[in-house]
């Protein structure tokens, strides 16, 4: 399920290295790097533990509700409390979460989606 938006991203011939963070665990894992490129799969191995292996497309490295690039921190893992990590929300800075101003950041909800425009 495709949210629309899109991960910036280097070009495919520069990725070695790059680092992800998936949304979901993968084999028990959320950071990852690129290994290799073979063809058009991109494989990914996780950052720590036992070294495991996924296999990707450049497509799906770009949506956001699939992937991150970099890698969140261990914090932001912590508030998605297990789930998805596109799901995060934080209190805006602006209102301080009161909704009690007209903000242009978080229209009055108090709250700052991660994806919302700042």
């Amino acid at each position: 399920a495709a949210t629309g938006k899109r991960n910036s991203m280097p070009p495919k011939g520069r990725l070695g290295g790059s680092k992800f963070t998936s949304v979901e665990k993968l084999n028990g894992h959320r950071h990852y790097y690129v290994k290799e490129l073979r063809g058009a799969e991109v494989i990914l191995q996780n950052a720590c533990g036992e070294p495991k292996e996924h296999a990707s497309d450049v497509k799906t490295l770009k949506d956001k509700s699939v992937w991150r690039t970099g890698w969140v921190t261990l914090e932001e893992i912590k508030e998605a409390e297990g789930g998805r990590l596109n799901e995060v929300v934080k209190v805006c800075f602006r209102c301080k979460g009161s909704g009690a101003i007209e903000c242009k950041t978080c229209y009055g909800e108090g709250e700052v989606y991660r994806d919302a425009p700042t």
